[in-house]
């Protein structure tokens, strides 16, 4: 289809999207190639294996790249797009590619759970849904036909086949491989007959929401209703949602690491209580959901999907293990270093109790996860003077100013929570050799405006005094002239009345002109001490000049050394406090790296919160374990509650 499209409309571009490199040479790249050659379209000179762009006669061609090379997501526009198996691609991504795009969208996936595009997609009235299966495909092989049909037959005995053959041979959504609950269905109302016996409560804010579920026991079956799936909900909310609550005598069981949020709740009037998760809970609960079929009500749509995705982890071999692991936890390397009250601490090595710090001092650990292998990111974070790497899965939330933010959204506006104390000198002055410190930068341009201000002002103040003395004396030569115009014009009157006096006549024409003499001269005098008063000023500008110069000169020969002095203070006062959470802001921040490593995260009391590699991180949080933990506390049978 895309292969026609190029080679009849004219200078068309399309990009062939996948989540890798590998991904997309063993898929979309390798059939390219077969169907082109197949047809006799292949041309090997039009194909640039390092671009990976395959280029028509028309000018239309076609482009092979990953989701995970950034540059090409935020990169050129285009007029189709096509994403191969669009369900191991991020919905950001996604996103970013469509706004790029002009005409045409096409993404293919197995249906193996439900993902972004039911959730996003489906309901928009420009979007096309076409159910294909292998029957649909003339080219597939009939060795493999008749092994997709052998799961029909396995179906009718094994959950798993029948999961498998729903979304492989028939094309419909389906449980993701390992899936934990597959004893599960919905039901559209609680039948009237249903007794509650049990609320189980999460707690969230910004990023992870707060949860609430109610549990009814009905004809030996478990029924499960989401009440509250909501973020930025404050105590207050929790409080006054639950007065609604059908019945408020049954005890809400709530996550244990907010007895503060507990407390507070408990003190409104509500039956609430911490869950008592001790050894193994998590299994111990599974274990027992998995005892009896459970029914959900159909507006729990945040619950299904959590039932849809909660899944056994796996080794490196793909084996599964017996410790569920959801694909929405953030977790970090093993060689991560935590700040505890004992010193750093490798994430891998921190133990239940362990105190970790936090914004609001050091808290205990509630659990800790090893969370099997995934896919990590190398992200190198730039500061004023230091960096910092984080190696990390891309959902990982980070601290700013401006709330939690995933490290892959971070931007060079954001302010972070850094503890400096454990920022090494080394690593300052290796970030300052390879980046350049910008903090000298910013000392240099305070130095040389202050002192260019100095001198601004200095000139400032010498041509307003030469200028007022230079109006005093254009002031007094203007007094003198009209003081010389005035006697002339006196003396004109008088002159016809003074000519038959003839000898005083002659003598006072001659008195008026020494009298004019002396006045010039008089001026003229003015005008030279004038030229010498300035003169002197302009000579008093060009010392002040040449001695701002020389301070300029001074004042840079010294800043470095100044600026080595603070620094060492800042060191000093480092070493001297405990902790020093400071607020820095990021001056650059970029993927240097990625590749597959096991990955671990903590849980911790509270603040739900901890410093890795010094920055303030976010711990766990998963609203499906603590339900499930929150009905499984009492230690007596469920069935003995009446």
């Amino acid at each position: 289809m895309l292969i026609t499209y190029a080679s009849q409309t004219p200078k068309s571009e399309i990009s062939i999207v996948s989540e890798s490199i590998p991904h997309l040479k063993r898929g979309a790249i390798k059939d390219f190639i077969k169907i082109m050659q197949m047809t006799g379209n292949w041309n090997d000179a039009s194909y640039n294996k390092s671009e990976m762009k395959y280029k028509f006669a028309n000018g239309s061609y076609i482009e092979f790249f990953s989701v995970d090379q950034p540059d090409k997501l935020r990169g050129a526009r285009r007029h189709v797009l096509f994403i191969n198996e669009c369900n191991n691609v991020p919905f950001d991504a996604y996103l970013q590619l469509s706004i790029r795009t002009s005409k045409f969208i096409y993404l293919d996936y197995n249906p193996s759970n439900e993902f972004w595009v039911h959730t996003e997609l489906m309901q928009d009235k420009d979007v096309d849904f076409i159910i294909l299966t292998y029957k649909d495909n003339e080219a597939l092989d009939q060795s493999i036909i008749t092994q997709i049909e052998k799961a029909r037959d396995k179906a009718k005995t094994s959950k798993y086949w029948e999961n498998w053959w729903n979304v492989y041979g028939l094309g419909l959504v389906g449980s993701m491989d390992g899936v934990i609950f597959s004893n599960w269905q919905q039901i559209d109302s609680i039948p009237k007959e249903a007794k509650l016996f049990s609320y189980g409560m999460d707690f969230g804010f910004t990023n992870d929401p707060t949860t609430l579920v109610a549990v009814y026991k009905y004809d030996n079956k478990l029924i499960i209703d989401e009440l509250i799936y909501q973020t930025g909900l404050l105590n207050s909310d929790i409080i006054r949602l639950c007065k609604n609550l059908e019945d408020r005598n049954v005890y809400i069981t709530a996550d244990s690491a907010e007895p503060k949020s507990i407390e507070e709740i408990k003190r409104a009037g509500i039956y609430i209580k911490a869950a008592n998760k001790g050894k193994d809970s998590i299994n111990h609960g599974i274990d027992i959901l998995q005892q009896h079929d459970i029914l959900i009500t159909s507006r729990s749509v945040n619950l299904i999907k959590e039932f849809r995705n909660y899944t056994w982890d796996t080794d490196k071999a793909g084996n599964k293990l017996n410790k569920p692991i959801d694909d929405y936890n953030h977790c970090f390397v093993g060689d991560t270093l935590i700040t505890t009250n004992l010193g750093l601490k490798r994430i891998d090595k921190i133990a239940v109790n362990d105190l970790v710090l936090t914004s609001e001092g050091f808290k205990k650990v509630e659990k800790t996860f090893n969370n099997g292998v995934k896919k990590i990111y190398k992200y190198l974070m730039l500061f004023d003077t230091f960096s910092i790497s984080l190696l990390c899965t891309d959902e990982h939330k980070i601290k700013t100013t401006k709330g939690w933010k995933e490290v892959k959204n971070l931007t060079e506006s954001d302010i972070l929570y850094i503890e400096m104390k454990n920022i090494s000198v080394e690593e300052q002055k290796g970030c300052t050799l390879q980046f350049g410190s910008f903090t000298t930068a910013k000392y240099q341009k305070v130095f040389m405006f202050t002192i260019l201000m100095k001198t601004l002002l200095i000139m400032r103040l010498l041509t307003l005094k030469l200028l007022k003395l230079r109006n005093i004396l254009l002031f007094m030569v203007k007094s003198v002239l009209l003081k010389t115009l005035f006697l002339q014009s006196l003396f004109k009157k008088k002159e016809l009345q003074l000519l038959h006096f003839g000898t005083k006549v002659m003598k006072v024409l001659i008195g008026t002109k020494n009298m004019q003499k002396a006045l010039v001269l008089e001026s003229l005098i003015c005008q030279k001490e004038i030229a010498i008063s300035a003169t002197q000023n302009i000579n008093q500008k060009q010392n002040v000049l040449n001695s701002a110069t020389i301070t300029v000169k001074q004042n840079i020969d010294v800043q470095s050394e100044l600026i080595k002095l603070k620094e060492n203070a800042q060191s000093v006062k480092k070493l001297l406090l405990p902790t020093n959470i400071q607020k820095q802001k990021l001056v650059g921040v970029k993927v240097v790296g990625s590749w597959d490593e096991n990955v671990y995260d903590l849980m911790v009391s509270e603040k739900h919160e901890y410093f890795a590699n010094g920055v303030l991180v976010h711990n766990c949080i998963d609203a499906l374990r603590y339900a499930v933990e929150g009905l499984t506390v009492p230690k007596f049978n469920l069935w003995d509650i009446s």
